[in-house]
């Protein structure tokens, strides 16, 4: 078995690279059976060395720009990034999403 070695764009992942990455928050108000499946994680994974999110750090990845490094993409990039996803989702309902069973491994817990 070879180590996991992670990559960006087709290269081994250069050590404090960053990429943007576009999430959804979930809200604990709304969103309780997603923060409950959250707390029976933190407390099966209790005994193990692996660290769970604190609430206010919880996330879904929708996406990963991996086109160019986040130190590589100005403010003024940026900015209009975020303008144009504003626009593109300011119409989109409120969605349900079904979560498979949690994976843990020694960087994260995924869902």
């Amino acid at each position: 078995m070879q180590p996991f070695t992670p990559s960006f764009r087709h290269q081994d992942w250069e050590s404090g690279v960053g990429a943007l990455h576009l999430y959804v928050l979930p809200d604990p108000a709304v969103d309780a059976d997603l923060f409950t499946l959250i707390s029976e994680c933190r407390t099966v994974l209790h005994d193990y060395p692996v660290w769970c999110l604190p609430d206010d750090l919880v996330h879904i990845t929708v996406e990963m720009d991996a086109y160019a490094p986040s130190t590589g993409i100005s403010t003024d990039e940026r900015a209009r990034l975020i303008a144009a996803l504003k626009a593109r989702l300011t119409g989109i309902e409120p969605f349900t999403v079904l979560c498979g069973s949690p994976i843990a491994n020694r960087t994260e817990v995924a869902a």
